[in-house]
């Protein structure tokens, strides 16, 4: 994937912008129609109107394009449904890479009550860079099957996470299984810490 990954504002202003070239696009499609009918039955050339309008809508999908798409892309120059479809595809994916980067920020601000350096951390936070690198350097195609097996509650990780910053909120049953899957993959030290509420986050705004 490309290190520089649409972050959350601007993805947002891309995701407005598709939408509105999507609904340009349906005029689009019908002054194509018009110009291949006049064109058939009269020879008639296209218009200046229809042909700037055309330009315009053409540069604006490149510029859209350009900022969701990694720079080695190639065939650019044509705009199809496809096309469209494939750049809503691309911002569907960004999202949940996005999603999977605030989450990692969140295990940076984990900490013990009582011990600044908690040792048995370390290896979350080992997990948490190793999560990030394949992200910064696969595809986004990888990088979204990897945000998405991390974000899953079966991922240890996440589930530590989770117990740590929402365990209140889960069931019973639900906190017992994510914290057995937290000790099978990290051993009791974590578990045990979270159990007893010594993990938390260092601050109540989280990234």
């Amino acid at each position: 994937m490309d290190s520089q990954t649409i972050v959350a504002a601007p993805l947002e202003e891309c995701r407005l912008q598709l939408a509105s070239l999507r609904e340009v696009g349906l005029r689009i499609c019908a002054v194509l129609r018009e110009m291949s009918r006049e064109m058939l039955e009269s020879s008639q050339l296209p218009s200046a109107d229809s042909l700037q309008e055309l330009t315009r809508f053409q540069s604006e999908f490149t510029q859209l394009q350009s900022r969701i798409l990694p720079p080695d892309t190639a065939e650019r120059d044509l705009v199809t449904a496809g096309s469209l479809m494939e750049l809503q595809a691309e911002l569907e994916s960004q999202a949940i890479i996005q999603s999977a980067l605030r989450r990692l920020n969140e295990i940076d601000q984990v900490q013990h009550t009582e011990q600044p350096e908690f040792a048995p951390w370390q290896r979350c936070l080992d997990d948490g860079m190793n999560v990030r690198a394949e992200l910064s350097s696969s595809s986004t195609t990888q990088a979204k099957a990897v945000a998405e097996q991390f974000l899953s509650l079966r991922s240890p990780l996440n589930a530590a996470l989770t117990l740590v910053t929402g365990g209140h909120e889960l069931t019973d049953d639900r906190w017992s299984m994510l914290l057995d899957s937290v000790s099978a993959a990290y051993g009791r030290e974590i578990s045990t810490a979270i159990a007893r509420g010594k993990l938390i986050l260092k601050t109540d705004v989280r990234a």
